[in-house]
């Protein structure tokens, strides 16, 4: 054969599959390549031949054949083309890799090797990257770090070409040796390059691959929002693949790490078909079978073991029983590997599996940005979205995991399941036709079509117990027998069935029927029937016969107690945490009762206890993984810290509110009616912190507002009393802006829709405070008719028994009569507020509402102003905490002085007779220059927490009527004067110089006066 011929030939050959029959022909063509003379075709030859011995793994056999190659290019180069030259490129870096990684070949020749190679590379004029590359694993081989990262650094700085195309491939080699010298930043570095669009030989290979090695990096960095961003936008890219059974592996370790219970739900039922069912199967998903193994426990370890797994075709089976599936095979697969290589290597891994203590990376909460780009869950991938079966798969776990987008996934279930067989004898129903017939039931009983409830259970009940699955037969059972007492209204008979419900699930239990977290799940929804009797009884008293409310709470403490003891007995750790969860609604409704009694002592203790307690739950549901629970305990905990930082207006409360709206919302994942409770949260938790704050501030004015405004929209369809509270609050906004069209808009329809629900605690600040703003703003608007329309019936709904929302609004509907032109009923209203605040025992409101009673009468009838002005200081004297005792002297100083200033004011109008003026006139000016001396020496004596302002201001008010009487009625001008000078000399002396300069001016007046 000539040149010609060989080449043909081989170029025929490559068509075949590789195996012994090409490589048999290629090396017939060797030979004949050798025996032609032609030392291209020669060369050409034996690479062709290196070529299939390195895909065949002989590795041997590609080393010889390029060393007789490459002695033919040492003796005669001037026969290479540029293609056959590139060959040599091709097959160089793989030979030095095999030679060095072969003990027996010396490193001395390794070496010459590489430096014909490098000197290969630099006559030919091609990158020196392969180069670099190959001197980096020589170095990292020999354990030379430093010089290995010189070469990793070469190699990146070099130019690729048409031969070294890949940057990518770089990039990665790259990043895994940063990884290994734990320099993580520089490694998350190279692969965020590969991200940002390297040349890639295969883009998404690379992107996807950078995606998984990424999130490990930045998760090891503590830098948790990136590496869950990673996490999101690289698992798309490798699901299902099986040419990426690493990546897999770490997307797997990143659900662990995370403890992202759903998202590890998704990724298992994703590859729920890939898990062996022999040691035959494992091959290379033996990491990720070990990370599928520790995701399992990690489930079963938080009191989960019955979570039930779906695999294709609908077979359920529980997260314990596929864990001990999976660790037989396993252990199987490790025995036999261990004797193949004589070690002890996977049986070693397989231990560290079975008693590993995952690292726990706590994710922080999404950022608006994420929250907008998070992406949806993904079914099940053995089926299209329209089956079943991969439907339901998601809809069992969500049901038991009491997470509140389970309703909703089955009724996707419902909306594309078959319908049922035909009935006959001898049909047997399907697992997912049972679980059909009980979802039917509750959107049965959403309708409160009862009777359609009870047909469905028992559908339900007959299909579960053709099953056999009696597990779920008793906790349908169980959880819809309080559906009854919705239309009957038996309680008692509820609780009969609940006890029946119990007894037989405890004899399943001793006949090894059902498991012991099954048994609690029956005993779970009697007792959160008993605890919400109690709570009951508790709110309704003292409404309540004695007995029935002793009876209630001692069955409730007891059936407490004993579920306790009988979920810490079986793990049944959720279970438990729900059953401590409605626990806290009878601690709160205990702190209510001693609300209502005025037990101060035992409300602050109780208030305490419901805090704590919800804490707890807290933390027993983060340490469960079940953060859409932990979510609403957190909210719960938020709203309690709330209602006690208003009624106590304690700003740190208020702040632990604030945390607490937070901290849910961290926890919400994604919830819509959870994150729009907590936007209401966090915005009532900021509107009520300013309102106690010093000062108000726009950023956070602007907070509540974004916080209220997006309560507003989650809550819209969802809540429609939460979303009105939103939107009150959006409203009590503009008030405060003073923008009181727009808040006059906003008040009217959302009090409209909570005005009639006075009863919930959660509505009463909203409807008062809402009413009183509202009608301020009519006000403001010269509408006072309309806010009296408003405030009136508002009055009637608000039971007697809360004076103080009461007196508040009474005194806004005077202030509206005032603006009406109605001093009379002004008068009664101001009386009417001040009544309610002594029964509220409010002392500081009701001397301000005697005090406006008396400004409004005064022009009428000023012995009455003075017997409400009287009566004021009589309220202020009520004050008794001593810390408020300065502020007593001032009201009271304060209400004597405004005596002269309406008796001025009537004199100057002469509305009064001069008789009546001349025997009111000395009794009232002697209380003001009493009020005045007063003044002066609670101003001569500073307290840190005195306004004295305003006592300079109080003192400046009472001295314009008294200067009047010296001038005018008395003929005493050279005291005016006097009296003016030494107030002036105080201001000065106080740090006043701007009211100093008027008391100035006046006392130049008086002293004209007497020349």
């Amino acid at each position: 054969m000539d040149a010609a011929q060989i080449r043909a030939a081989l170029d025929a050959l490559d068509e075949l599959p590789y195996g012994n029959e090409r490589t048999t022909r290629r090396e017939d063509l060797v030979v004949y390549a050798e025996q032609c003379g032609d030392p291209a075709a020669h060369a050409s030859a034996l690479l062709s031949l290196a070529d299939d011995c390195q895909e065949t793994g002989d590795d041997q056999g590609m080393v010889v054949n390029f060393g007789r190659a490459w002695r033919i290019w040492q003796t005669r180069p001037e026969a290479f083309d540029v293609f056959l030259r590139f060959r040599f490129r091709e097959h160089f870096q793989h030979v030095v890799d095999v030679l060095d990684e072969d003990a027996r070949v010396p490193k001395s020749d390794v070496d010459r090797l590489t430096d014909e190679m490098e000197a290969f590379y630099r006559a030919g004029g091609y990158s020196m990257r392969a180069v670099y590359r190959s001197r980096y694993w020589i170095s990292r081989r020999r354990g030379l770090a430093d010089d290995a990262t010189k070469q990793v650094e070469a190699m990146l700085a070099e130019d690729g070409d048409s031969g070294a195309s890949c940057d990518a491939c770089d990039l990665a080699t790259a990043a895994y040796w940063y990884e290994k010298q734990e320099d993580l930043p520089r490694a998350v570095e190279l692969w965020r390059a590969i991200l940002s669009g390297a040349r890639a030989c295969d883009s998404r290979h690379h992107v996807a691959v950078a995606h998984g090695e990424v999130m490990i990096d930045l998760l090891n960095l503590e830098r948790f929002d990136e590496a869950r961003r990673h996490h999101e936008a690289g698992y798309p890219l490798i699901r299902r693949n099986r040419d990426l059974p690493r990546q897999l592996e770490l997307h797997a370790l990143y659900v662990n790490r995370t403890r992202s219970v759903l998202r590890g739900l998704e990724i298992l039922h994703d590859h729920v078909d890939w898990l062996p069912a022999d040691a035959d199967a494992v091959g290379g998903l033996w990491w990720v079978c070990g990370r599928f193994l520790l995701f399992l426990k990690l489930l079963m370890n938080a009191g989960m073991a019955d979570l039930p797994v779906t695999r294709p075709g609908g077979e359920v089976l529980t997260a314990a029983a596929l864990h001990a599936e999976l660790d037989a095979v396993l252990a199987e697969y490790a025995a036999r590997k261990d004797r193949e290589g004589f070690g002890t290597e996977h049986t070693e891994t397989l231990e560290t599996w079975r008693g590993a203590k995952i690292r726990h990376d706590v994710l922080p909460p999404r950022s608006a940005a994420e929250a907008e780009a998070d992406l949806p869950p993904i079914a099940a991938p053995w089926a299209d979205e329209g089956n079943a079966d991969a439907l339901a798969a998601r809809a069992r776990y969500l049901s038991y995991l009491s997470h509140p987008h389970a309703f909703a996934a089955w009724e996707r279930v419902a909306a594309v399941a078959p319908p049922p067989a035909a009935d006959s004898p001898d049909a047997t129903p399907t697992l997912l036709e049972a679980e059909l017939a009980e979802h039917r039931i509750w959107v049965a009983a959403a309708r409160r079509d009862w009777a359609a409830a009870a047909r469905w259970i028992s559908d339900a009940m007959a299909k579960y117990v053709d099953l056999g699955r009696l597990d779920h037969a008793l906790r349908m059972w169980s959880e819809t027998i309080t559906l009854a007492t919705r239309a009957d209204g038996d309680e008692e008979a509820a609780l009969a069935q609940h006890a029946k419900a119990r007894d037989q699930a405890a004899a399943a239990f001793a006949s090894g029927r059902i498991t012991g977290a099954q048994r609690v799940r029956v005993h779970l929804p009697g007792l959160l029937l008993k605890l919400e009797r109690w709570r009951r009884a508790i709110d309704a008293e003292p409404d309540v016969d004695p007995e029935h409310g002793k009876r209630v709470a001692e069955e409730g403490a007891r059936d407490d107690a004993e579920f306790g003891e009988l979920a810490t007995e079986h793990e049944a750790l959720p279970e438990y945490g729900r059953g401590v969860r409605a626990w806290t609604e009878v601690t709160a409704a205990l702190r209510r009762m001693f609300g209502r009694d005025g037990d101060a002592d035992e409300e602050a203790a109780y208030e305490q206890k419901v805090a704590e307690r919800l804490g707890d739950v807290v933390g027993l549901f983060d340490s469960l993984h079940l953060p859409w629970l932990a979510a609403e305990a957190e909210l719960a905990r938020g709203r309690a810290l709330l209602a006690a930082g208003r009624a106590h207006e304690d700003s740190a409360l208020l702040a632990q509110a604030e945390d607490a709206a937070r901290a849910s919302r961290a926890r919400s994942d994604g919830i819509a009616d959870v994150e729009g409770a907590t936007a209401l949260l966090l915005a009532e938790a900021i509107a009520a912190r300013e309102q106690y704050a010093d000062a108000r501030t726009p950023q956070r004015e602007e907070e509540a507002l974004a916080a209220a405004t997006e309560a507003a929209l989650l809550l819209a369809g969802v809540d429609p009393v939460g979303c009105a509270r939103a939107r009150l609050l959006i409203a009590e906004a503009h008030y405060r802006a003073e923008r009181h069209a727009t808040a006059e808009n906003l008040f009217g329809p959302a009090l409209d829709e909570i005005r009639e629900r006075w009863t919930g605690e959660d509505c009463r600040l909203a409807i008062y405070t809402g009413a009183r703003h509202h009608a301020e703003c009519l006000r403001a608007l010269d509408r006072p008719r309309d806010a009296v329309e408003l405030l009136k019936p508002t009055l009637d709904i608000v039971p007697e028994g809360y004076p103080t929302a009461r007196s508040f609004m009474w005194y806004e509907l005077a202030f509206c009569y005032e603006a009406c032109d109605e001093p009379n009923a002004a008068v009664r209203s101001f009386i009417a507020a001040a009544d309610a605040s002594r029964e509220a025992g409010n002392a500081d409101p009701r001397y301000v509402a005697l005090k406006h009673a008396a400004r409004v009468i005064a022009p009428t009838n000023i012995e009455a102003a003075f017997d409400y002005l009287d009566r004021a200081a009589a309220a202020a004297a009520e004050i008794a905490e001593p810390e408020l005792a300065r502020r007593v002297r001032y009201l009271m100083a304060e209400a004597a002085s405004l005596k002269l200033n309406f008796l001025v004011a009537q004199i100057e109008a002469k509305a009064i007779p001069d008789e009546r003026a001349d025997a009111l006139l000395p009794p009232a000016r002697s209380a003001a220059e009493n009020a005045l001396g007063e003044l002066r020496a609670l101003l001569d004596t500073p307290d840190p927490a005195d306004d004295r302002e305003e006592y300079v201001t109080a003192m400046e008010r009472a001295l314009k009527p008294l200067t009047l009487v010296m001038l005018v009625i008395a003929g005493e001008p050279v005291t005016a004067a006097q009296l003016q000078a030494s107030f002036a000399a105080d201001c000065e002396r106080w740090g006043f110089p701007q009211f100093a300069q008027v008391a100035e001016s006046n006392a130049r007046y008086a002293e004209e006066q007497s020349g």
